[in-house]
Order: C-alpha cells, then structure tokens, then sequence
C-alpha cells in the first residue's frame, strides 16, 4: 500500500515537472530565439504561388499553304481550306506561294536556254559575229526577263478594292462553278466592294483583279488590266529569242554532216576534248539536238500564245470575255441578264469587215442631204 503511494507521487511528480518544463518553454519571448533559428524558419517557408491559369493558351489558326502545288483545283472551293483562314489571305504577285509547278518548269526552261547559249551554243557562231550576237542576244534576254518580273511583280489587283479599304468577308464559303462576285450587283462576296463587269475575282489569288484576261500558271500570277502589256511584250521576246537560241544550236547540229572538222573543233575547244574523241562528241551532238528542239518548242509554244493574244487584240476582248462569248454562241446560251454588253463578235474577218465597212456607210449616211 505504501509501495503504491509512493509510486503515485512520483508520477505526479514527473507529470508536473514536465508542465513546468513546457510553460518555461513557452514563457520565453521572441526576442529569446536566436537569429540562425529565424532565418532558417524564413527559408522554411515558401513564397506564394502567383495563381495561374490550368488551361494551356490556344495557338493562333494560321494557314498552311504549300510551297509547290501541281494544280489550282484545291482553290475552286472551300472544301481544302478553312474559309475563315483562307479568305483573310490573297497572293501579292507572282512570287507568293504557292508557287504553280508550270512556273518552275518555265523558269528552269528560260535559265537552261540563257545559259546554254551563252556558254556553249555560240561558239558555233564565228568569231566576228560572235561579240555581236553576245550583245544583241544578252540584250534581249535582259530586257525579256525584265518585262517577265515586271509581270510577275505587279499586283493586278482592282483598284477599287485597294482604295476601298474595306475588311474582307472571312466568312464567305466558295462553290466550284460560281463565281465570287454577285452577277446582279457587282458586289464581291470576299472583297466586300462593288467592281464593274470587266474584273473578276481569282480564286486561285484569292482577289479582284480589274479587266481580268486569264490566270497564268507559268509565271504564277493573273494577268489583268495592269500588267497586259508587260505580259505581251514578254512572249514576243521570248518568242524571238528563243528562236534565235534554237536556229543556232541547228546549225551547229548541221555541221555534224556538212563541216565535220570544223564541229570537231568547236566541241574540242568548248570542252577541252580531243578531235578524235568520237563518242564525247556523239553525246555534246545529243545534247546540241535537244537543246535546240527545247528551243524551238518553246519559241513555237509562246508564238502559239502570241497569235492568239493578237486575234483579241483585233477583236478587242480579254481572253475570258472571249471565251464566255464563244460558249455563248456555241451552245446558245443566254447572256448575263444583269450584263449591258452584248455578245461581242468572236470572227476575226468579221470584226475587221466590220470595221472597214461601218466608217464609210456612216459617212455616206452624214452626206445624204435632208429632206
């Protein structure tokens, strides 16, 4: 009994001395607790969070256009790109992408002729009249690529809708077949701006694009009322000069028969080969003769295209007006009601009839006294 007392004390003991213990703890003040204990307590604790959004920001929707694209097709509708995307974009010139695989061929085609020539094709020319044809030559295909990027750099666009200012309709969505500007009002449904009946938006340039002739893929860009004439005076040089590229690789390829030693000679100095190596000038032969059929292609191909410019120059039409007057006569379809032209006369012997016999009936309608 005593035993147990004794043991009840001295755990009231232990209980009261650790009391004691903990309120002398806690009796001591802040200014008690060292520096070193502050400082790591403060580097303890970490700084608040600035409260940030969970949600990642969304990218901007940009439009991915190719580099190269080997047809226009995907432009006709809003089926390959997004309408909203699309519509706020419009190709500057010709050398915006995406850039027509015809223009690549035809620049790669024009750099092969210029450089074939003037490093190999002329040493078939004599020496006399090689320093000539050096300057008239390097002068005309100077001044035709000149007038080609003069081409491909103007932008046709409308004036109207340059001056206008107004925002593009993003939300308009192309059909295949119809046109972007409303037949009835002349109100551009991408453009947002009232254009006479001559300019046409271009779908694959996304823009309006006044006295419209045609979309031309080898120099990627559309022709219109602003850079016609360049485009003209381009074919005609091309045409020349390509010509003249081709007849002289020809006659080269001539002197294979007729001068042998003189084509040995010339091959020979050329590409530091031997006269007596035969098969190496059966290859620069090859080369000669496709050369000059490149040549000649193309001079025939851009000749082609410049005949056909003259007969619309002769009737006065753009190569649409002209189409779309052809199908109408063709398959007797009616005109654009909203439309106050007629259907132009599309006969070149006609139209010059036309123009020869009207001058002299309406001056003899101006004699004819009143009665």
């Amino acid at each position: 009994m005593a035993a147990s007392i004794h043991s009840s004390i001295g755990q009231s003991s232990t209980l009261v001395g650790l009391e004691t213990e903990s309120l002398s703890m806690a009796a001591i003040p802040e200014p008690a607790l060292t520096k070193a204990s502050k400082v790591e307590h403060h580097q303890s604790a970490p700084p608040p969070l600035p409260e940030k959004d969970t949600m990642p920001p969304k990218k901007e929707a940009r439009l991915q256009l190719p580099w190269i694209t080997m047809s226009n097709n995907m432009f006709f509708s809003s089926d390959y790109y997004e309408p909203r995307l699309f519509n706020a974009w419009r190709r500057r010139n010709g050398f915006s992408k995406p850039v027509h695989i015809l223009t690549i061929i035809s620049m790669t085609i024009w750099f092969i002729l210029t450089i074939g020539y003037f490093g190999y094709i002329s040493f078939f020319i004599p020496l006399g009249l090689r320093i000539v044809s050096y300057i008239a030559a390097g002068a005309l295909t100077a001044i035709q690529g000149f007038f080609m990027w003069t081409t491909m750099l103007i932008d046709p666009q409308d004036a109207a809708v340059t001056h206008a200012h107004t925002p593009r309709n993003i939300d308009y969505v192309k059909v295949s077949g119809i046109p972007v500007i409303d037949q009835e009002t002349q109100m551009c449904g991408i453009c947002n701006v009232k254009v006479d009946h001559d300019t046409k938006h271009c779908k694959p340039c996304n823009k309006c694009v006044s006295g419209y002739d045609h979309h031309c893929g080898y120099l990627n860009t559309c022709i219109g009322r602003r850079n016609y004439f360049p485009f003209c005076i381009c074919l005609i040089l091309a045409g020349v000069v390509s010509a003249f590229y081709g007849a002289v690789a020809f006659w080269g390829f001539s002197w294979y028969f007729n001068s042998r030693d003189a084509f040995d000679a010339t091959v020979a100095y050329m590409f530091n080969l031997s006269t007596n190596d035969a098969p190496r000038q059966d290859v620069v032969l090859t080369g000669i003769l496709v050369y000059g059929c490149l040549a000649i292609f193309s001079s025939v191909s851009v000749v082609n295209l410049l005949c056909f410019h003259s007969k619309l120059w002769i009737l006065g039409l753009t190569t649409l007006r002209y189409l779309e007057a052809r199908e109408a006569i063709r398959y007797g379809s009616e005109p654009n009601p909203y439309d106050p032209r007629p259907i132009p006369e599309i006969s070149v012997s006609k139209k010059v009839k036309e123009r020869l016999v009207r001058p002299s009936s309406d001056l003899a309608r101006e004699s004819t006294p009143m009665v």
